[in-house]
């Protein structure tokens, strides 16, 4: 694959909602993990009695999107349970999260936060185990902790100038939302800080500076410091500004199909195991490629999509269509559209689409035929829908007619367990399926019965120019 490979990650995931482009949901209540985790009370396991002298009603478990906080409605536990496990309950979607625990107390007001943690479902098997976490009132240091990275990463000083950054100030702020006398001023370079605190409530933002400007500055955290504890800020990301063609210069549209097929669209989709549709845009002199834009736009089904609203900005890209599967990270196929040129005011149509395979590829979805008696009863279903049901099969796929044209690919020397759905491409048949039209035989044989075909059909099946999808439904006969 040209362009994106396996070292793009779109800057804007986005979907189509009605026709508009919104961004995806941040969710992590799900049923693809498990989670575990624990926690003490002055080093010791927590009582009910040395909660409320530390002021904690709650331990929960906060989900982290940048510096907004998710609380998980399943993950908040009594203090004095001092720790939890899920199992075999699965309350956690799969990917990546950043999490924490929180001390909160009766008001649900967050005391205490320990380190920010990042995991991976896929990674840890399906059960997150947190780290066990302290929450410690002996001292009477009262500490604010916190951190920042630049593009997901620890700060460099070679990502600070990237970013035009020299420092990195904590600015408290007031009802007004006006910064007091007490920034810290902190090299762009250190990436966290520890401050001695007096208790109380704050607003507290964090913003990179130049030596004349604020660069970027990241939303106000509001934080409750308890006598005693540290809370850690949630950690604040700074982007470097990269290629961005969005904008309110101009609408767009497209559709889309694959290999040419005249199958629907959702069963074109299916048979690949299509998921989404990315349109990936380039500014016109990036010609390395290193700077993509991609937005996800539809799923696959949905055979088009339009913006509706103005979506784009002004100017001259170099854009790419994807179609991309649902299981796995290498693109189906692409089409490169080159250079675009947006208007404003000018709806702009991408057109149809028609993503060709690498393969030329035959689908064929069975429907096989219920038996009663001698003869079939007229409805087809799967292969264990009926009584007798199906077990074995086999087929050929000939190039021209059944018997009399070439035999192009087989199910081969065994026959092998009943399906639904036949794939044919050129590793099947040894070679690609040169366009033409084939005829694919099909003979099925009952459960406990392998030798004894009572299912007994053929199906045509034309393949258009290099990189087909052709789709067809099958149903085979059942005869005694």
């Amino acid at each position: 694959m040209k362009r994106i490979g396996l070292s793009w990650v779109g800057l804007l995931a986005a979907l189509s909602v009605s026709g508009c482009i919104v961004e995806i949901t941040f969710d992590p209540i799900g049923t693809d993990a498990t989670m575990a985790g624990a926690w003490t009370i002055n080093g010791a396991a927590p009582t009910q009695a040395s909660c409320d002298a530390l002021g904690v009603s709650h331990v929960r478990v906060r989900f982290l999107d940048g510096t907004r906080g998710v609380d998980h409605p399943d993950l908040v536990f009594p203090c004095a349970q001092g720790s939890f496990d899920t199992r075999p309950n699965a309350v956690v979607a799969d990917g990546a999260w950043t999490v924490a625990l929180v001390a909160v107390d009766t008001n649900g007001t967050a005391i205490g936060t320990a380190p920010q943690e990042t995991f991976d479902t896929s990674v840890e098997g399906g059960h997150i185990v947190l780290t066990t976490v302290n929450f410690e009132a002996t001292s009477t240091v009262t500490t604010l902790a916190g951190a920042w990275t630049i593009n997901g990463a620890a700060p460099t000083a070679a990502s600070c100038t990237e970013l035009g950054a020299t420092e990195v100030h904590v600015q408290f702020l007031d009802g007004t939302g006006t910064p007091g006398d007490d920034t810290l001023k902190l090299p762009c370079a250190d990436g966290s800080f520890m401050q001695e605190m007096d208790p109380g409530a704050y607003s507290v933002r964090v913003i990179a500076v130049s030596a004349a400007a604020t660069i970027v500055m990241a939303e106000p955290q509001a934080v409750t410091l308890t006598q005693g504890m540290t809370t850690t800020l949630t950690t604040v990301n700074f982007d470097v500004a990269g290629f961005d063609p969005t904008g309110t210069d101009a609408s767009y549209k497209l559709s889309w199909k694959i290999g040419g097929s005249t199958a629907t669209i959702a069963e074109q989709c299916a048979a690949l195991g299509a998921a989404d549709v990315d349109v990936v845009f380039y500014d016109v002199d990036d010609v390395d490629f290193e700077d993509p834009y991609g937005i996800t736009v539809a799923d696959c089904s949905e055979g088009a999509f339009e913006s509706v609203s103005a979506a784009l900005a002004a100017g001259t890209y170099l854009v790419d269509v994807y179609l991309w599967p649902a299981v796995g990270d290498e693109p189906i196929s692409y089409v490169e559209l080159d250079e675009i040129t947006v208007t404003a005011g000018t709806p702009l149509d991408l057109g149809e689409i028609d993503f060709r395979l690498e393969q030329s590829t035959i689908v064929a979805n069975i429907g096989w035929e219920g038996g009663v008696g001698s003869e079939g009863n007229g409805v087809f279903g799967a292969c264990a829908a009926f009584t007798p049901s199906v077990g074995t099969m086999s087929w050929i796929l000939w190039q021209g007619a059944v018997g009399t044209g070439t035999m192009v690919a087989t199910s081969g020397a065994t026959d092998p367990a009943c399906t639904e759905i036949i794939s044919i491409d050129a590793t099947t048949a040894g070679g690609e399926i040169a366009a033409d039209t084939y005829a694919l035989q099909i003979q099925g044989a009952a459960s406990g019965d392998p030798t004894r075909k009572n299912w007994v059909s053929s199906c045509n099946v034309t393949v258009g120019t290099s990189g087909a999808l052709s789709v067809i439904d099958c149903d085979v006969s059942y005869m005694e």
